[in-house]
């Protein structure tokens, strides 16, 4: 019997997982914004760290939310102390 060989595109690498932490710190938010803190965590541009720069018009893009709505978003989780948004680059330290 052939040995089937995993396609490399299919092998999950350098992911993380979203703590368990990250849920109970959300629940007081509603499907939009927990989507955009979802997207916040886990983006390509994070990296591993937890201040990475960050466009907010591809963000409104990737996530199929107007701009508008996600600076709005922001500044909420900036005011509730969850992330710090400023000159391009968000702190998300609260988040993890």
């Amino acid at each position: 019997m052939k040995k089937t060989q995993i396609p490399e595109s299919f092998l999950l690498k350098n992911h993380e997982f979203v703590p368990e932490s990250f849920w109970r710190k959300i629940t007081n938010y509603d499907p939009s914004e927990r989507l955009l803190l979802l997207y916040l965590l886990t983006n390509p541009k994070r990296k591993h760290s937890t201040i990475y720069p960050i466009s907010l018009k591809i963000t409104a893009i990737d996530i199929g939310i107007n701009d508008k709505i996600v600076e709005k978003m922001i500044r909420k989780f900036d005011a509730d102390g969850l992330t710090c948004y400023a000159n391009g680059q968000i702190n998300i330290g609260n988040l993890v």
